[in-house]
């Protein structure tokens, strides 16, 4: 996922995914999860730590900023469609006239999941209907072994049954050397291979690991070039895990890598238990892409939650032409319950069609061939597009062709729409002319020109990001988002005093709706005139290098519902007294916006969502918030407010995010009045005035919020961990850094599944803990266990068969009493951020040097023997490094001046180093702060 200068938000389609400023995705130190309104994710800081903050383009440069601990900080942006949600059709339509490949699974993949044995010739003929429809490629059967899916035991009648068909390729799927060869036997002309992207998946499908299943892969692989027949990769579980979770797209893309070097003709790309979303499949394909080229990766995608046709969609802006698809949506994952079949070939064909991308196939007879498979399996199709059509396709497909069907799509404008009234083409002209278009100002990486379809000659109502009310032609709608554009708005553009005396109704006002210019670089003030746009209901700009002051009689538009103006660092301006209103979202986010919050805004009765975190505000939270029913977002973290925190929060019954951390807020308040809130999913409070405690008395299972992150880092917060945070089950982030907490770590912790991120680290906890017991926290990433608690390790009774989660990336065991370096963490094949200061380690083994994915090592004021081995040399991706107050001895490493490009903050002072400071630290490098003090 790429990032920009002070952006924390990025939109993909119509999700808006919101991340607190220290989030940073070259270092990985975050953890993240989605809530129905959005995406939470939180930096996880680092004692000394460098902070790299966020840059333009898609690598980031370094800004130094000292952080401490666990950030606790956390805020979602709703992603309803009252939030600045992009238009899909107008994003698409650089993708009319491609030619698109569909490779056809279902008679493999969809039936091989059915209960019931299809028979031989009923498979026969679902093959030969899909040829007729003008599918060129059809995975026709599978040579596994009859003992693992019986439904597919008769692969080589099969393939004798449809020998005489010429022009289409049937791939077949070979597990191994022996089914190879039983293919090859049969008549295969192409095969496929299918390594997993997760340990877990593969062990559970393929009983053995990603590396031994990769090496079966190459066998085959080498066996088919002595037989000159292609070779097709699939790869399972790309962004979800049924056994692990989320999978990392550094994992997908080191299998993508190794199939391409072993010579498979395409690589198609599995989201096998259909959990991806936009958001998760971009960075996915981003890993991919940096190593194997476009043209050979494929998508393949289930739908169990809706989102096959979307991520189709986002991954042909990324210049996928290969999708993987089912007629009727047949399909499923027997390793993951409740997971649903592949996105529908009916479906993708008819999206398709509908802006414009070829496929060569027929609809009609494609839908007669998900009838015949449907009726003999006996139920209804899967596909929401032959449902609706078919009545109208079955009787007349002959009469129709494909293309024609896109004339009832609503995708496509009327053709007889009334046309784009000249003044306002005039006008949309000269807004053009005050930008200029280059790739690096938009940070969306499925930005395009938008403004390169704007041709004085045509119809502006079919330009790009334009919208026109179909019966009068006046522009209702403005959506240049991501639209590559930079440059300063003209405050005497026409564009801004639209009048017109056409209808009484509308003289003497403008009629546009809808004004989207997020991460448009306009570098300007905002002109006065857009106090004019009465009937503007929609206004989104966000990180638009804006400064000035803001008008504020843009708040007083009458029908103005949503207002994005965050990441707008320069842009001031004051809330004002507010009248009656429709506004649904107020969004401020990351400006220089300041004052205080008026009791009036209880007149926001439709108020949903109101995030204004990291402004100016200050002063007392009116108690009148606690009169805005409708409120299900309330973000005021990072301002100076002060006070007690407002008992009437607690009626917000729909209030599902409460952040309020990093301000003055003070008084005790009882923990537990947070469960009042039966909605409530992220309750954030670090780092202010506040004197916490919790009763932990015996709380009604049924009125337990389903809290998901739980954010009270330096809340003052005393007593024992409170018990019911056990009933959270969806809980994937508990941090209670830094507070008075006493007793031992209850067990109950260990037991909630979902956590991605626990912090227990800087408080009075005491006892054994034995590392093992972490096996049931499966994805687990970021853990904090140290600093003032007076706890004792152990790596568990098991060590021969340890199960801590692999997938652990930043593990922190600051001053916790260790005397040999844990050797549990040798099975951490994520890590990148190791902290053991403070400890009794002497030394280091030598496998932590193959620990390349390390970017933080801190292992200082320990007693640490021995020479600083040249092995260190082989973490190049390392950013900190800090060996000092130890007793290392010996010359300092060559290297370690050029090694690593990303290397800034280096410390070995305070050992017992000799010898010469190695020239390549004079060249400076990447270095930014060196410390060889108090050595020899």
């Amino acid at each position: 996922m790429t990032n920009s200068n002070t952006s924390n938000q990025v939109n993909f389609n119509d999700h808006i995914y919101y991340f607190g400023e220290n989030y940073n995705s070259d270092l990985k130190l975050f953890s993240f999860a989605m809530s129905d309104k959005g995406v939470v994710m939180d930096y996880m800081g680092l004692q000394h730590l460098l902070y790299l903050g966020m840059q333009r383009g898609r690598f980031l440069n370094p800004i130094p900023q000292l952080v401490t601990g666990f950030s606790s900080s956390a805020a979602a942006i709703p992603t309803c469609s009252s939030c600045d949600a992009m238009d899909t059709a107008n994003q698409l339509q650089s993708l009319h006239s491609r030619f698109l490949k569909i490779v056809e699974v279902g008679p493999r993949d969809g039936l091989q999941n059915e209960k019931s044995i299809v028979p031989t010739d009923v498979k026969v003929e679902l093959i030969k209907l899909l040829v007729s429809s003008g599918l060129s490629v059809i995975e026709a059967t599978s040579f596994v072994s009859p003992k693992w899916v019986p439904q597919l035991a008769d692969a080589k009648d099969v393939l004798e049954g449809i020998q005489d068909v010429e022009g289409v390729s049937f791939p077949v799927l070979t597990p191994n050397l022996k089914g190879f060869e039983a293919a090859v036997a049969a008549g295969a002309k192409e095969v496929a291979v299918f390594p997993a992207a997760s340990e877990s998946f593969s062990k559970a499908n393929l009983n053995s690991g990603i590396e031994d299943n990769l090496a079966r892969c190459r066998d085959i692989a080498s066996a088919s070039r002595s037989y000159s027949i292609p070779i097709r990769g699939y790869i399972s579980c790309v962004v979800g895990c049924p056994f692990e979770g989320h999978v990392a797209p550094a994992k997908v893309a080191y299998v993508a890598k190794a199939l391409n070097e072993m010579g498979c003709s395409e690589i198609s790309l599995g989201d096998t238990i259909g959990v991806g979303t936009p958001g998760t499949v971009v960075p996915m394909l981003e890993a991919v892409l940096d190593v194997v080229p476009v043209d050979k990766l494929a998508v393949h995608f289930h739908d169990t939650y809706g989102q096959a046709l979307s991520n189709t969609l986002i991954s042909l802006q990324m210049g996928i032409s290969v999708v993987d698809s089912s007629v009727s949506g047949l399909g499923g994952c027997p390793y993951a319950k409740g997971a649903t079949g592949n996105v529908a070939t009916e479906d993708v064909v008819y999206m398709l069609d509908g802006i414009g991308v070829k496929t060569n196939v027929d609809l009609g007879k494609l839908m007669q061939a998900g009838d015949f498979i449907c009726k003999h399996l006996g139920r209804a199709s899967n596909s929401r597009a032959a449902t609706a059509l078919s009545k109208f396709l079955l009787l007349f497909s002959s009469l129709f062709p494909t293309t024609l069907l896109t004339n009832c799509s609503p995708l496509n404008h009327s053709t007889h729409h009334h046309e784009c009234h000249e003044h306002e083409s005039y006008a949309l002209l000269q807004f053009k002319e005050s930008f200029l278009t280059s790739k690096s100002a938009s940070y969306n990486p499925i930005s395009y020109p938008k403004t390169a379809s704007w041709v004085p000659t045509t119809d502006c109502c079919s330009w790009d990001g334009i919208e026109c009310n179909e019966l009068t032609g006046h522009v209702i709608g403005i959506d240049l988002s991501s639209g590559q554009l930079y440059g300063s708005m003209d405050p005497n553009s026409t564009l801004f005093s639209l009048a017109s005396t056409l209808t009484s109704l509308t003289q003497n006002s403008t009629r546009l709706e809808h004004l989207r210019l997020s991460f448009v670089t306009i570098s300007s003030s905002l002109p006065h005139t857009l106090t004019n746009l009465t009937s503007l209901q929609k206004l989104t700009l966000r990180q638009c290098e804006l400064y000035g002051e803001f008008p504020i009689g843009i708040f007083h538009l009458p029908n103005l519902r949503v207002l994005n103006l965050g990441q707008n660092q320069n842009l001031r301006g004051m809330l004002p007294n507010f009248h009656s209103s429709s506004f649904i979202n107020i969004i401020l986010d990351g400006t220089s916006f300041y004052g205080t919050i008026p009791t009036s805004i209880e007149n926001l009765t439709s108020l949903n969502c109101f995030v204004i975190p990291r402004c100016s505000f200050y002063g007392a939270i009116p108690s009148a918030l606690g009169n805005l029913t409708q409120l299900a977002q309330l973000d005021l973290a990072y301002n100076g407010f002060v006070g007690e925190i407002p008992h009437s929060l607690f009626r917000l019954e729909n209030l599902e995010i409460l952040s309020l951390g990093y301000n003055f807020f003070e008084g005790q308040l009882a923990l537990d009045m947070f469960l009042k809130l039966k909605m409530l999913n992220v309750l954030d409070l670090p780092y202010n005035k506040l004197s916490l405690f919790s009763q932990n008395r015996a709380v009604n299972m049924t009125i337990i919020p389903p809290i998901q992150w739980l954010g009270l880092g330096s809340c003052n917060l005393t007593g024992k961990v409170p018990t019911w945070i056990m009933n959270l089950t969806s809980l994937y982030h508990l941090n209670l850094y830094k507070n008075n907490l006493q007793g031992e770590i209850p067990y109950f912790l260990f037991m909630l599944e979902n956590l991605t991120g626990l912090n227990l680290a800087d408080n009075w906890l005491e006892g054994h803990v034995e590392l093992d017991m972490l096996s049931k926290l499966k994805k687990l990433t970021a853990l904090g266990l140290g600093g003032g608690n007076k706890l004792s390790f152990s790596e568990g009774k098991n060590t021969s068969n340890v199960t801590i989660p692999s997938q652990i990336q930043y593990l922190e065991l600051n001053s916790c009493n260790l005397v040999h370096f844990p050797n549990i963490i040798q099975y951490l094949q994520e890590l990148t951020n190791l902290h053991l200061p403070c400890n009794g380690i002497k030394t280091i083994p030598d496998w932590i040097w193959n620990k390349t994915s390390l970017q933080c090592l801190m292992i200082f004021n320990n007693p640490l023997i021995g020479e600083i081995s040249p092995l260190i040399c082989n973490l190049q991706s390392l950013v900190y490094l800090d060996l000092s107050s130890n007793n290392l001895v010996g010359m300092i490493p060559s290297c370690l001046g050029s090694f690593s490009r990303s290397l800034q903050i280096l410390s070995l002072a305070g050992n017992k180093l000799t010898g010469n400071i190695p020239q390549t630290y004079v060249k400076g490098n990447a270095l930014q702060l060196i410390d060889f003090s108090s050595n020899k």
